[in-house]
């Protein structure tokens, strides 16, 4: 039960008094953020990669 209280406190401390759709829509763009970090990281590391073979 303590983990389940301690969720709830972290939620409103990081979210505040945003509404769910205002949250959900937060959710998405960090997920999004996420995949495009990983999108330029594997693209940098290619470049890289392609540059030591020159």
């Amino acid at each position: 039960m303590a983990w389940g209280i301690q969720l709830s406190i972290n939620g409103v401390t990081k979210y505040g008094s945003m509404e769910t759709s205002d949250i959900k829509c937060l959710k998405e763009l960090e997920a999004e953020n996420r995949k495009l970090k990983l999108m330029f990281a594997e693209l940098s590391l290619k470049s890289q990669l392609q540059e030591r073979e020159s």
